[in-house]
């Protein structure tokens, strides 16, 4: 992992009750990756760390994750708001985080990463779906994907997944003005 990139590959992970253990911390995110993350383009050798670095704050009640690469990192964000031990947690960029200060050759990566049977919150997605506590939809009938190009839509998104199978719907996240956000 890169100096380069370090910053753009930690989040911050709030929500967290004391005591917190970096190495339960560490584990819980190593399983997230190892289970339900598939690698369309370059796989995440076996013997590899998908978490490099976790520093607590146990005080303010927080954490900051260091992720191997800058994919992993981008996959975590939709999980703001996953359970971990009875709370949600909160996910996101460091406030110090800049993508303008990352080198050029690793700002438009199109690795795709599928995590597969976890409850999105809707609040990750932008949907205005209603559900249980987390306000997410709980089923396994959903997929992540995430390093998608800009130029991705609804559409072509869906018909590459459609090879496999019959699908319900298709939804590409976007910010206000419309711009992808990069995952769906």
């Amino acid at each position: 992992a890169s100096q380069a990139t370090r910053h753009a590959r930690r989040l911050y992970v709030g929500g967290l009750q004391p005591p917190i253990r970096e190495e339960k911390l560490e584990a819980f995110f190593t399983a997230i990756v190892r289970e339900r993350i598939q690698f369309v383009h370059s796989p995440l050798p076996p013997t590899a760390r998908p978490v490099m670095s976790c520093y607590v704050n146990e005080e303010r009640k927080f954490a900051f994750v260091e992720f191997a690469t800058l994919e992993l990192t981008a996959a975590m964000l939709p999980l703001d708001g996953i359970d971990y031990e009875g709370l949600p947690l909160r996910i996101k960029r460091p406030n110090d985080y800049d993508p303008a200060s990352l080198p050029a050759d690793t700002r438009d990566r199109s690795e795709v990463l599928i995590v597969e049977g976890l409850s999105i919150p809707a609040a990750a997605t932008g949907s205005k779906m209603i559900g249980g506590s987390g306000g997410g939809v709980r089923t396994r009938d959903r997929i992540f994907v995430g390093g998608l190009p800009p130029a991705v839509d609804d559409k072509s998104l869906g018909d590459i997944f459609s090879a496999f199978g019959e699908l319900s719907s298709v939804h590409i996240v976007r910010d206000a003005a419309g711009s992808s956000k990069g995952f769906g």
